[in-house]
C-alpha cells in the first residue's frame, strides 16, 4: 500500500503538534505557587481554599490550581496575613497585583 505525500505530511504534523503540547505541559521545577509572609513564620501545613500549602520559615508553597492567581493570592492572604511576595511558576507577580492581594489580608 502506497502512502501519499499529503498523508505522510499530515501524520508528521499531528505528531509534531502532540509532542509540542506535551513539552508545554511538562511540570516546572519547584512549586507552582510560592508566597513569603510579611510577618511571622508560616505554618508547616495549611489548607486555604481547598489547596494544601507547605510552609518553611516564612515561605509557603503549593501546587497548581484551576483558580486565577489573584484569587489564590487573596485567599491565602486572608488566611495567613499579608504577603511580601507571591510567585506563579517562579515569576513574582506585579506590585499592583500584590497590593490587591494584600487588601484581603486579615488584620
Amino acid at each position: 500500500m502506497k502512502t501519499s505525500s499529503f498523508t505522510r505530511l499530515a501524520v508528521a504534523s499531528a505528531l509534531l503538534v502532540s509532542v509540542a503540547g506535551m513539552a508545554s505541559a511538562a511540570p516546572t521545577d519547584g512549586p507552582f505557587f510560592r508566597a513569603v509572609l510579611t510577618h511571622g513564620s508560616a505554618p508547616a501545613t495549611i489548607i486555604s481554599n481547598e489547596m494544601v500549602w507547605h510552609g518553611s520559615g516564612s515561605t509557603l508553597s503549593a501546587g497548581q490550581s484551576e483558580d486565577r492567581p489573584l484569587f489564590v493570592c487573596q485567599t491565602l492572604a486572608r488566611d495567613v496575613g499579608a504577603l511580601d511576595t507571591f510567585e506563579v511558576q517562579g515569576a513574582a507577580v506585579a506590585k499592583d497585583m500584590l497590593e490587591k492581594c494584600n487588601v484581603k489580608a486579615h488584620k
